[in-house]
Order: C-alpha cells, then sequence, then structure tokens
C-alpha cells in the first residue's frame, strides 16, 4: 500500500479518508478496525521513528 496522507483534517483518517468519530479514541479505534489504515498507520510511525532521534512514543 502506497504511503499517502491527508493531514487537513482531525475528524477524517488520514489514510482512507473515512470518518472518524473523534480524533483520538476515534482514530485508535478505526485503525484497530481497518487493517488497510493499521497497515499504513505503523508505517507511517515507523518512518516517523526513524526521523525522530530517541524514537517516537505514540
Amino acid at each position: 500500500m502506497p504511503l499517502e496522507t491527508a493531514w487537513g483534517d482531525p475528524n477524517q483518517c488520514p489514510f482512507c479518508g473515512g470518518d472518524l468519530p473523534s480524533p483520538g479514541s476515534g482514530f485508535v479505534d478505526h485503525v484497530d478496525d481497518n487493517p488497510d489504515c493499521s497497515d499504513a498507520f505503523d508505517a507511517w510511525r515507523g518512518r516517523v521513528a526513524r526521523d525522530v532521534p530517541r524514537g517516537w512514543p505514540g
């Protein structure tokens, strides 16, 4: 899956554009329920972690 994100609206998934019930826990639930978004989030998080000197705790 290509890593494309759209971080413009916190009420939408940046990976698929789906509506989220909330930007925090709603995103986590969405990622847990959607394997494609979960894979994309893991890939994104891995890229961010390599860019942050001591890793990224998120």
